[in-house]
């Protein structure tokens, strides 16, 4: 990494002057003869040294943020062969703290669903026992993807950025990169349109989301096995078990919308790949639109994403979840049920306010009846942890989830 000639000397000069001045209080308070004058010195020395020690932490932020990395050629020209596509315009890379990935993170889905759609959001999600109470559902989802990792691609900024833990000698840093180099180039070439964005639920959004990414871990995973092979990238390297408790302490349906685009997105390309003589660039123009076609393992429709209606004077959210939110819904009751997700075939989440009467509403459509019974038992379940205990009614093929209350949302 190179550092500005500027920066480096402001920072060897903090660093000496602080180590100067470190030792000659030591020196002066050993001295038993110490007066009342070399005392107030010495005071006026500690204060010079704990601001120089600021400055100087300062400085050494400088250094990690900002700092541009020159990746491999070779790594986008990887990317690009594998992909079938280009580069419209340079990707540049460059180290910041880790703090920083987590805030990238957050911004992206902010970018999309606004700080008060996220917050509506968690609302309903603790609401109906989506997830746990008192949860702080974007940074939550920010740490999952964050955490550990060494490498993000900042979609608004168009850039790379790299943990201070990148170590280019590091086969699995390395793969990383070309993973977020995938995502970018995908991206970039075929970005959304406002109204697109503008339209998508939250169903919607993680199907994509899935997609690019499962795509990205695919072409990942390729260039591993073929450095491997070569015998490249021999570096040792230890597991960052901080990081993956720190992930396994997060809720279940964090976890699980994080895993998704690697699991599920990743299975879903190479399943339609290895079936189809053709997938290419078709799937890039079409992307599937909701977890069910990625679930399903089928090509998606061509239909475009439908517009949203304007929502009721006093609807505060309205949008679908989809499969994947009933699968990590029925998860939290263990394994076992998790494949009736792929039964549900609509829902759709809102929250109305009636005067200072907030109803959040969970309406669940499913294939036949039968299934719509199961989840209907598997819902009640569920249903005894939040609190106030959300109801859950029945009728025909639909379930329906409401909890009602008087907090603002």
């Amino acid at each position: 990494m190179k550092i500005p000639h500027s920066t480096l000397l402001a920072s060897l000069i903090a660093i000496a002057s602080v180590a100067g001045a470190v030792m000659y209080s030591h020196k002066s308070i050993k001295n038993k003869s110490t007066n009342p004058q070399q005392l107030q010195k010495i005071t006026e020395l500690q204060n010079q040294i704990d601001i120089l020690k600021g400055e100087n932490k300062t400085l050494k932020k400088l250094q990690i943020n900002g700092a541009e990395i020159k990746l491999p050629i070779s790594h986008y020209k990887f990317v690009e062969k594998n992909l079938g596509l280009t580069f419209p315009n340079h990707v540049p890379a460059r180290r910041v703290d880790n703090e920083y990935l987590v805030k990238s993170v957050t911004y992206q889905y902010t970018q999309q669903f606004g700080i008060e759609g996220m917050a509506k959001r968690q609302y309903a999600f603790e609401k109906l026992g989506l997830t746990p109470p008192n949860q702080y559902l974007t940074n939550q989802l920010a740490i999952a993807e964050a955490v550990g990792a060494v490498a993000i691609y900042d979609h608004s900024a168009k850039e790379i950025l790299l943990s201070p833990e990148f170590d280019d000698e590091n086969l699995l840093h390395t793969t990383s990169i070309i993973k977020h180099l995938s995502i970018a180039l995908i991206k970039l070439n075929f970005p959304l349109q406002q109204e697109e964005k503008n339209n998508l639920t939250d169903d919607a959004y993680h199907a994509r989301e899935a997609f690019i990414k499962g795509r990205a871990t695919s072409i990942a995973q390729r260039y591993r096995n073929i450095t491997s092979l070569k015998g490249g990238h021999m570096k040792q390297f230890k597991p960052n078990t901080v990081a993956k408790e720190t992930f396994q302490s997060l809720p279940i349906l964090i976890q699980g919308l994080a895993t998704f685009p690697t699991i599920f997105g990743k299975s879903y390309i190479e399943e339609l790949m290895l079936n189809n003589n053709s997938v290419f660039p078709e799937l890039y123009q079409n992307m599937p639109k909701s977890t069910a076609t990625i679930l399903a393992k089928t090509m998606p429709t061509k239909a475009s994403i439908p517009s949203k209606k304007k929502p009721a004077a006093n609807q505060h959210l309205d949008t679908q979840l989809g499969q994947i939110f009933a699968m990590l819904y029925l998860k939290q009751l263990g394994n076992k049920h998790t494949e009736l997700a792929k039964k549900l075939s609509s829902d759709h989440l809102t929250i109305t306010q009636n005067q200072q009467i907030h109803t959040t509403s969970w309406q669940t459509n499913w294939s036949t009846e039968k299934y719509a019974q199961l989840f209907h038992k598997l819902a009640n379940e569920l249903s005894t942890i939040p609190t106030p205990n959300p109801t859950v009614k029945i009728s025909g093929k639909q379930v329906t989830i409401t909890t009602s209350d008087t907090q603002n949302s």
